[in-house]
């Protein structure tokens, strides 16, 4: 009788967890069906304004609902610009924060024959240099990798200086913050280095493709310095 009161104890204690991971199972499930249906919504309303914006804000035009700066806003007239330019920037930065933006551009012809990507150069006190390229950038030999995806975004957001630099500009801090972090990984790498690093120069590097009828590894190359900073990241 002990052993049978003992054995139905722990089966109550199992049906006893029993609705709560049978709760947890549900709510993970219910979670991934929200999330997905989520961006289902979402890039059925925001591939639309990358798509056909100019068909799309021209219709509205004609519908007597959009109207520019330089227009004459009929008394009592729908404008929808400001709403439709805000829900445009609102649904293009959520897509470019959580790194789900497409814009289309890589399906429309002509296709890109070069493409940038982002290098350090780091000057020393006796006047040496040092270019350290991304990791994103490819190799002849190499034409597909896995990952890295946001890394590649991240750098892409680098490469694009703003016009304005420094604390007035609530975005600097990425600029400094990605410097700050180079600078921090080389010396980590070469911690017996005794040059004293004076600039931390941004540099695009360009790489041409081949065309169809040249050799697969014929990849030329040509770079554009961006911005200088000091190690600390202030810029100079």
């Amino acid at each position: 009788m002990a052993q049978e009161q003992s054995h139905t104890d722990g089966n109550s204690g199992a049906t006893e967890k029993a609705p709560l991971s049978s709760f947890r199972r549900y709510a993970k499930a219910t979670l991934v069906f929200l999330v997905v249906a989520w961006h289902l919504f979402f890039f059925a309303v925001r591939n639309p304004l990358d798509l056909w914006d100019d068909a799309i804000t021209s219709w509205l035009r004609r519908a007597g609902w959009f109207y520019r700066d330089s227009d004459t806003v009929p008394e009592h007239a729908w404008n929808v610009r400001p709403g439709y330019r805000f829900f445009d920037e609102l649904t293009f930065r959520y897509a470019n924060t959580v790194g789900v933006e497409q814009r289309w551009v890589m399906f429309t012809p002509p296709m890109a024959q070069r493409a940038p990507f982002l290098a350090v150069r780091f000057e020393f006190d006796d006047d040496s240099t040092e270019l350290v390229k991304s990791a994103n950038e490819p190799t002849p030999h190499q034409f597909f990798r896995f990952g890295d995806w946001q890394n590649r975004k991240y750098e892409d957001a680098i490469m694009e200086i703003p016009d304005r630099k420094g604390d007035d500009n609530p975005e600097w801090p990425m600029w400094v913050q990605f410097v700050r972090r180079v600078v921090a990984r080389w010396k980590a790498k070469h911690p017996d280095d005794t040059r004293r690093m004076v600039r931390v120069v941004l540099v695009k590097r360009f790489i041409d493709f081949p065309n169809p009828d040249q050799p697969s590894d014929q990849y030329t190359y040509d770079t554009e310095d961006l911005v200088t900073f000091d190690p600390e990241g202030k810029l100079l």
